[in-house]
């Protein structure tokens, strides 16, 4: 990896930008379907869910919202895997959220691992957020899978009942180290 071309003015290599795009597109479109689900599993109709889903504009709390609305589900595994649904919607959403609003600290060529962090933590307490392409890939492509499971569900596709690598659709890919 020698001498990657940096976005200019940062330590960002330049070949992470088309995945970082992916995850911002794929998140975008999850982030839709999150409401989507947020209405079908409250018993809204598209205009109320809008209303609804318009005056919570942050991920955090709609995440937890369906997290607390799942409980209204009264299939049991139905139940636990939209709560796991609206935990691996946090996941994504926390990671995305890393990569578009944190500063960039440092760079490591060796791994092709950038880190970034939370610029208002204290020097001495801040944790590292680790983006590579490894990375990047990983949460978009887990993005992809639970946006389909959450349609699934929504409209009661047979796949929904696929619990082997829940919410993966086949084998999942290990999350990547870190460096």
């Amino acid at each position: 990896m020698a001498n990657p071309q940096y976005v200019p003015g940062t330590l960002v290599p330049e070949r992470l930008l088309p995945l970082i795009g992916l995850l911002v597109v794929r998140f975008g479109s999850l982030d839709a379907e999150l409401n989507r689900l947020i209405w079908h599993v409250a018993g809204l109709d598209e205009l109320a869910g809008r209303a609804f889903t318009a005056s919570v504009t942050n991920y955090r709390p709609r995440a937890n919202l369906l997290g607390w609305l799942s409980r209204r589900i009264e299939s049991e595994a139905d139940r636990k895997k939209v709560a796991k649904l609206a935990d691996q919607f946090m996941e994504i959403a926390d990671f995305r959220h890393r990569v578009i609003h944190d500063e960039v600290g440092w760079y490591s060529p060796n791994t092709g691992t950038v880190g970034v962090w939370r610029a208002e933590v204290p020097l001495e307490k801040r944790k590292p957020t680790e983006i590579s392409e490894d990375w990047l890939s990983y949460y978009s492509r887990l993005a992809w899978e639970v946006e389909a499971r959450m349609q699934q569900y929504r409209i009661k596709n047979s796949r929904w009942d696929e619990d082997t690598h829940f919410p993966w659709h086949e084998t999942p890919p290990s999350k990547p180290n870190r460096s």
